[in-house]
C-alpha cells in the first residue's frame, strides 16, 4: 500500500511536469514557426516608417476604403486588378507622407481648424475639389444650396456611401491644407542675395559660340590600357555613393506555353457544328444562348458599322431567324442568328424627374410610392416641368424642367438609354437605376435607322484539361531534373527551350519581360538564395502565370544600400579605363598643342573634325554632335574670346574648345532674374524637403510579403 501511495503522489507531479513541458514546446514551436512573431510582433507588419510599425490589417483597411471611394466616384460595382494596384500605391504614398510629415506639423504647430474647413466647404475660399463636384456645368458657378442640401442629408444615406465619400473629401482637404502651410513656411525661408542675383544675371546674359574637337574614348583600344585590382578598389572607395542601389533580383527562367492543340481547336468547332440545328430551332434563343454559349446573350440593337465584318453584310440582308456560321472570330467558333430588326433613332431628346431614396428622409419604398404617384399625375395631364422643379433630386436639370437635352446611346446609364430609345414621344416611363427612380419622357426622336439584334452562340478555343495536364507534366519533368544552376542551363539546351532573363526586378514589381502578372514568382524570388531554384511556400518550382507554366532561378541578389565591390566591378572597370584613356588623350592634345597655336592646327595634326556650338549659355546642357556635356559648357562660359582651352574630359571623350564669339544681353535685369530664380526654388523646395525627410525616415517596405 505504501508503494502504491508513493506512485499516486508522484504521478501528480509527473503529470504536471509533462503538461508544463508540452505547453513550453507549444509556445516555443509557435515562436519558431512564426518567425518569432510572439517576440517581434512583426508577422503582420507591412512596413516600418521612422520606427513606427504599420500593420497589414490597417494598411488593407485604408486600401479597401479607397477602393470604395473609387467605386462611388466612378459609379462602378467592381474595380480591375490594375486599378486596385494603383490604389494600393496611392495608400502607400499617403501613409508615408502622413508618418513623415505629422511630426513636422506638430513641431511647427500646423493644423486645420474647423473654421478653416468650413471656409473650404461653404465660405469664400471653396476648395477646388468641392468646386468640381458642386459646380453647375451650365452656369460654371458653385451651387451653394446644393452643398448645403448634401451636408444636411449625407448622414441619412442608408448605405453609408455618401458619408464615407464625404469624410474622405474632408480628410484630403485637411492633408492638402497642412502641406500647403508647410510649403509656405519653407518658401518664406528662401532668399537670394543681391550678389547672387547679380552673378546669375551675368551668367544668363552671356552667350558664346565655340568650336571644338573631340577625341572619343573608343579611339584607344581597351587592350592598350592596363587596370589592376588595387586601382579598381581605390576608385570604389572614393566613389561609394555613386553605387547606391535598391533591392533587386536577376532571374533566368523558361516558359511552357499552355496553348490549345489541334485537338482542342477541332473540339471547339465540333461543338458548334453539333449545335447548329438546336440553335436554329430554339424557341427561346436568349435562354438557349445563356445556357450553352461561352458569351451571354446580347440584347443590344446595332447599326451595320457596329457589327463585326464577319456578319455585318449577312445580318443586314437576312430574314429574322436566319443563321450564319460556323465561323471563327476572336478566339472562338461562333454561330449567329438574326433575332430582331427595328428602326430606332440615333438620338433622342428627353427629360426626367429623379426620385432618390436617400434624399429628404426617404427610404426605397417611400421613393417608389412617390414616383408612382407622380406617374399617375403626369398621365392625368400634370405639367412635367413644374413637377420636375418641385420634386426632382437632379438639381442640374430640375430648374430646367428636367431637360436632359439630346442624348445618344452610351451617354447615360444603361437603364435610361434602354428605355429612351424604344419609347415614343409623350410616353411616360418609370425607370429604376442605381441613382433612384426616374420618370422619363422622350420629347423628340432623331433620324431613325435600321438596327438589328443578333444572338451569338460561341465556343472559346481554349486548352482542354488534357492539354493543361500535358504541359504541366512537361514543366514538371523539366523541373525534376534541376539540381543546380548548371543543370538548369544544361536542361534548357537538352530540351531545346529558350532561356529568358529579367534583370533588376524590384521588390514590388508586378511584371517581368513577357509575363504581365508575375507577382507570385517575384515574391518567391525574394525568398530564394542566389543561384537557387525559385519555389513557392509549398516547395513547388512550377508557377502558373497567365497562359504559361514558369520555372526559374535567381542568378543575382542585390541588397539595398551600397553595392558590393564585386557586384559593380565591371562598371568600375569601365570608368577607370575611361579615366586612363582620358589621360592618354590629354597627353596627345598637350603634345600637339606645343607645336600648334590654334584649334585648326591641332585638328589637322590629330586628324579631328572641328565642330560648332552656337548660342550656348549658362542654362545649356547639350552641345551639337556630342549630347549632354555640362562640364564642357561650363568651361566655355569661362573662356575669353579666341582663347584655346586646356584638354577637358567630358562624358564622351576629351575636348579641346575655342570660343569664337561672345555676346552680352542688355535685357537681363538682376531683379527679374532674382524673382525667376526664387520662383524656381519655391517650386522645388517643398518636394525636396519632403524627399529628404522621407529618406531620413528609414522606411522598411515589406509589402512584397502580402501582395
Amino acid at each position: 500500500m505504501a508503494t502504491l501511495e508513493k506512485i499516486r503522489n508522484r504521478m501528480g507531479v509527473l503529470v504536471a511536469v509533462v503538461i508544463g513541458l508540452a505547453l513550453l514546446a507549444f509556445v516555443l514551436g509557435d515562436l519558431f514557426r512564426g518567425g518569432g512573431s510572439a517576440i517581434r510582433g512583426d508577422r503582420y507588419e507591412i512596413a516600418e516608417i521612422g520606427g513606427t510599425s504599420i500593420s497589414y490589417q490597417n494598411f488593407q483597411k485604408e486600401v479597401e476604403e479607397l477602393v470604395e471611394i473609387n467605386k462611388i466616384s466612378q459609379n462602378q460595382s467592381a474595380l480591375d486588378a490594375d486599378t486596385r494596384e494603383q490604389l494600393r500605391q496611392q495608400v502607400w504614398e499617403r501613409i508615408i507622407r502622413e508618418h513623415v510629415m505629422n511630426e513636422e506639423y506638430e513641431e511647427l504647430g500646423i493644423g486645420v481648424s474647423s473654421q478653416e474647413l468650413w471656409d473650404m466647404v461653404q465660405g469664400e475660399n471653396i476648395h477646388p475639389m468641392i468646386q468640381r463636384i458642386f459646380t453647375n456645368p451650365e452656369t460654371g458657378e458653385v451651387n451653394n444650396m446644393q452643398i448645403i442640401r448634401f451636408l444636411k442629408s449625407y448622414n441619412q444615406d442608408p448605405t453609408g456611401r455618401q458619408r464615407t465619400y464625404w469624410l474622405y473629401l474632408e480628410d484630403q482637404m485637411i492633408r492638402e491644407r497642412k502641406f500647403t502651410k508647410f510649403s509656405n513656411l519653407i518658401n518664406k525661408s528662401l532668399y537670394l542675395t543681391s550678389s547672387e542675383s547679380n552673378q546669375l544675371a551675368e551668367l544668363n546674359a552671356r552667350n558664346v559660340d565655340f568650336n571644338y574637337v573631340l577625341q572619343r574614348f573608343n579611339s584607344i583600344a581597351d587592350s592598350m590600357v592596363e587596370v589592376d585590382e588595387s586601382e579598381l578598389k581605390d576608385y570604389y572607395d572614393n566613389h561609394e555613393q555613386h553605387y547606391k542601389q535598391s533591392a533587386s533580383r536577376d532571374l533566368e527562367y523558361v516558359t511552357f506555353s499552355i496553348e490549345p492543340t489541334e485537338k482542342d481547336i477541332k473540339g471547339a468547332r465540333e461543338y458548334i457544328v453539333n449545335s447548329i440545328e438546336d440553335f436554329k430551332n430554339a424557341r427561346e434563343t436568349a435562354e438557349f444562348v445563356n445556357l450553352n454559349s461561352d458569351i451571354s446573350f446580347d440584347d443590344t440593337y446595332y447599326k451595320k458599322e457596329e457589327l463585326s465584318d464577319s456578319i455585318a453584310d449577312f445580318m443586314f440582308s437576312a430574314d429574322i431567324g436566319d443563321t450564319y456560321g460556323p465561323y471563327r472570330e476572336e478566339g472562338a467558333f461562333k454561330l449567329s442568328k438574326l433575332t430582331d430588326v427595328k428602326y430606332l433613332p440615333d438620338s433622342v431628346k428627353a427629360r426626367h424627374i429623379l426620385i432618390q431614396p436617400n434624399r429628404r428622409q426617404r427610404n426605397i419604398q417611400n421613393a417608389k410610392n412617390l414616383a408612382d404617384s407622380l406617374e399617375q399625375e403626369l398621365e392625368q395631364g400634370a405639367d412635367f416641368g413644374q413637377l420636375a422643379q418641385q420634386y426632382s433630386d437632379d438639381q442640374n436639370t430640375a430648374q430646367d424642367g428636367g431637360n436632359l437635352g439630346w442624348i445618344q446611346e452610351g451617354d447615360m446609364v444603361e437603364a435610361i438609354t434602354d428605355t429612351a430609345f424604344f419609347a415614343q414621344p409623350g410616353e411616360i416611363k418609370l425607370v429604376q437605376s442605381q441613382y433612384g427612380f426616374h420618370l422619363l419622357e422622350v420629347t423628340e426622336r432623331g433620324r431613325e435607322t435600321k438596327k438589328v439584334q443578333v444572338a451569338t452562340l460561341a465556343r472559346n478555343i481554349e486548352p482542354s484539361s488534357e492539354t493543361y495536364q500535358q504541359v504541366y507534366s512537361r514543366a514538371s519533368r523539366f523541373a525534376g531534373e534541376l539540381r543546380s544552376y548548371e543543370s538548369f542551363t544544361e536542361a534548357i539546351q537538352e530540351n531545346d527551350l529558350t532561356k529568358k532573363m529579367a534583370n533588376n526586378v524590384q521588390i514590388n514589381s508586378s511584371s517581368i519581360p513577357g509575363l504581365e502578372d508575375a507577382r507570385n514568382i517575384i515574391r518567391a524570388a525574394y525568398d530564394t538564395k542566389e543561384n537557387k531554384l525559385i519555389t513557392n511556400d509549398n516547395g513547388d518550382p512550377i508557377f502558373e502565370i497567365g497562359d504559361n507554366f514558369v520555372v526559374g532561378f535567381v542568378t543575382e541578389i542585390r541588397k539595398k544600400g551600397i553595392a558590393p565591390f564585386e557586384q559593380v566591378k565591371n562598371d568600375i572597370r569601365v570608368n577607370v579605363m575611361e579615366n586612363k584613356k582620358a589621360e592618354k588623350i590629354k597627353s596627345q592634345f598637350n603634345e600637339n598643342m606645343q607645336n600648334a597655336g590654334s584649334l585648326e592646327e591641332v585638328s589637322d595634326q590629330m586628324n579631328l573634325r572641328i565642330m560648332e556650338a552656337n548660342d550656348v549659355n549658362y542654362s545649356t546642357y547639350r552641345i551639337p554632335g556630342a549630347g549632354s556635356e555640362p562640364k564642357i559648357v561650363g568651361a566655355a562660359m569661362e573662356l575669353e574670346e579666341n582663347q584655346l582651352s586646356y584638354p577637358i574630359q567630358g562624358e564622351n571623350g576629351v575636348y579641346l574648345i575655342q570660343v569664337t564669339n561672345t555676346t552680352e544681353s542688355q535685357s537681363t535685369n538682376p531683379s527679374i532674374v532674382k524673382q525667376r530664380e526664387l520662383q524656381r526654388m519655391q517650386r522645388m523646395a517643398p518636394s525636396e524637403v519632403f524627399t529628404a525627410l522621407r529618406e531620413a525616415a528609414d522606411i522598411k517596405d515589406k509589402r512584397y510579403k502580402f501582395y
